[in-house]
Formats: C-alpha cells, structure tokens, sequence
C-alpha cells in the first residue's frame, strides 16, 4: 500500500519520464520514419490523454519531436500551429472575452426570459434559447457558465417561495436544468464549427467539385440553422414531456394567474435585471461591434450576390 501511495503521488513525474524510455525501442529496433512518428505520436497520445503534462504543453511537443527526428521541417510545424482562420477564432475570443467582462450575456438572457414569462415550460424555454444563443458565439463550457448562476438564482427563489415542495419536483427541476445546458451542443453547429470545419469541408469539395465556392458563413448558416432550430424545439418538447409533463392547455392559457412559483421567479429574474443597470457605454460598443461582425460574416460572400469582399484583390479573398 505505502508503494501504490508513492506512486499515485509522483505518478504524473513518472509518467513524464518513463513514458518517453519505455516507447524508445520501437523507433531504435524499427529503424523507419514511421516508427519514429509512431512513437512521437504515442508519447503525444499518453502525455494529452493522462495529462501529465498541462495539455498546452503536449500541444507544443510536436514543434520539437517532428524536426528532432526529421519527420517534418520546423517550418511546416509551425505553419500548421497558426493559419487564417485562426485569426477569425482570435477575434471571436476577444469579443467574447468583452462580452463577458461587461455582462452583455447576462442581459440577453435575463432579457430573454423575462420576454417568455415564468411559467415553467416557457422558463425553461427561455433558458434553451439563451444558452443556444450564447454558445452560438461561445463554447459550450462558457455558455454554460454563464446562465447556470442565474438558473441556480431562479431555482434557489423557487425552492424558499415553495418550502414544501415534494422531492419528485425538486430532482426533476435539477434534471431538467442540467439537460438544458447541455444543449449547447446542438447550437453550437451554427457559427463556432463554421470557422473549424469551413477549410477541410471546403478543400473536400474543391476536390470532388473544382471551382465550386459555393461554402461561405451565409450557406453554412442557411444549412444548419433549420436542423438545430428543430432539434432544439424537439428537445424541449421532449424536455417538458419527461420532468414536467406536456399541458398544452395552461401553456397557452392567457390571462391565467400566476402561481407563487411563477411569482417568485418573475422577481428574481427581474431583481437581477434591475442590479445590471442601464446599459453602459462598453455595453454598447460591444453590442455594436458584435451586430457589425455577424453582419460582415453575412456578407463578405453570400453565394446569390457579390459580397464586400469582391472589392479587393482576388489574390487577397482567396479563403
């Protein structure tokens, strides 16, 4: 025991050192390229899978490994550490680095909730789409981040307003938010995986269909917003159906009064509003640097029109 102890300690230290030792025969009995790349992508492999090392460090490995062992030049790794389209994912994280440093996402989606009401399908509605907006533009993780503590405000407003609410409630409230956040993942395909998969989808159909530049921010969009828009419609059905079971006829019942879960999460909602105060300069320019981008992604090359960036050099559009 006192030696499974020493070695869950020092286990990260021993895997840095022995790792590298243990995988040295393939390329020295195999003499080949291929082992040699064989090896630096298994040393690679169990240094980011068991994180032994930070995995910005198990990134930078192959900038080194590949040159040491005459795989590739130093020059060609280190074109493939930064291409074009990195420069727009920068642009993206410094906008959202702003968004996030004046709270612009927690008025969108404090906005966006309190636009559909408190009743509860309609809540948790909100919530969806606010998250699915967000993680548009962000990761999945951040959007996360983001509306939980205003979910965890509304549930917590909830449970003090209700102190006898049952057990079955409660366990299905938190199911229900958990899987809501989750659904980042379907909205996720309208702009972050654009500026990811736009360069190999676009040199797979270069391939099959020469001189096609028909994949742009525009179609893309256009292809993949009626899939997550319906997926995200079918998940909260299907969400209402499970945890709080689907009742049309109070959904859509106008003039109904409010229940005092209803009340309690219409002050919260609207209490933490009112903490934000009136929109702020930095707010504004953010908002308007983020209307002017989408606007610009929409129309550098729309496909049916000559987009703005017809205007330059065709040399310098080349995507």
């Amino acid at each position: 025991m006192k030696i499974l102890s020493y070695l869950l300690v020092y286990r990260r230290f021993l895997l840095i050192v022995l790792t590298p030792l243990l995988l040295l025969p393939l390329p020295l009995i195999i003499k080949t390229k291929e082992a040699e790349c064989a090896y630096t992508l298994f040393v690679i492999a169990i240094f980011w899978l068991t994180e032994a090392l930070p995995l910005a460090v198990s990134a930078l490995l192959p900038a080194f490994m590949f040159p040491l062992f005459g795989i590739m030049g130093s020059k060609q790794v280190a074109s493939a550490y930064f291409k074009d389209f990195h420069l727009l994912l920068i642009g993206v994280i410094c906008l959202a680095t702003s968004i996030e440093k004046w709270n612009l996402h927690k008025r969108v989606a404090l906005k966006m909730v309190m636009l559909v009401g408190v009743n509860p399908a309609w809540l948790m509605l909100g919530f969806m789409v606010s998250c699915a907006f967000l993680s548009m533009w962000l990761s999945n993780t951040s959007a996360a981040a983001m509306v939980m503590p205003i979910v965890e405000a509304v549930a917590q407003q909830i449970i003090r307003a209700e102190a006898e609410a049952d057990e079955l409630e409660m366990s299905c409230s938190n199911g229900s938010i958990n899987l809501a956040l989750e659904l980042d993942d379907i909205t996720t395909m309208w702009v972050v995986q654009y500026a990811q998969l736009k360069r190999k989808m676009k040199k797979e159909m270069n391939r099959r269909y020469p001189g096609c530049q028909c994949i742009n921010f525009g179609s893309w969009f256009i292809l993949s917003i009626p899939i997550a828009v319906t997926i995200l419609l079918l998940s909260w059905v299907w969400l209402q159906w499970l945890f709080l079971g689907f009742d049309f006829k109070n959904m859509f019942k106008c003039g109904k009064k409010k229940t005092t879960r209803e009340e309690a999460s219409s002050q919260v909602i609207k209490e933490e509003y009112k903490k934000l105060g009136p929109i702020s300069y930095p707010e504004t320019v953010t908002l308007v640097l983020f209307i002017l981008m989408t606007l610009l992604w929409f129309t550098r090359d729309p496909g049916f029109i000559p987009g703005w960036s017809s205007l330059f050099p065709k040399d310098s559009r080349q995507q």
